[in-house]
């Protein structure tokens, strides 16, 4: 059987800067609200996990300034993915 079997992912997401990891820096929140923006995106727009997740990694690096991209950031991130994508 050639068959082909797709699921619209569709994400909302609103994580707090801590929810995120974020450091206690000024403008947190902004940038907390900006990466939910990016990473919905991401995962909405994807045609898979590998793709969204690459998305997901330039936004945590757009934003490591403010801890984004550091092993938390990566570890809730990877855990949205999850969500998104179950394996």
């Amino acid at each position: 059987m050639n068959v082909t079997i797709t699921h619209k992912v569709q994400a909302s997401i609103n994580l707090t800067a801590d929810e995120w990891c974020l450091y206690m820096e000024a403008g947190r929140d902004d940038v907390a609200r900006i990466l939910n923006k990016d990473v919905e995106k991401a995962i909405n727009a994807a045609s898979n996990r590998e793709e969204a997740a690459r998305w997901v990694i330039a936004a945590l690096k757009m934003h490591s300034l403010y801890g984004a991209a550091d092993s938390e950031g990566y570890f809730v991130a990877e855990q949205i993915l999850d969500m998104a994508y179950p394996r």
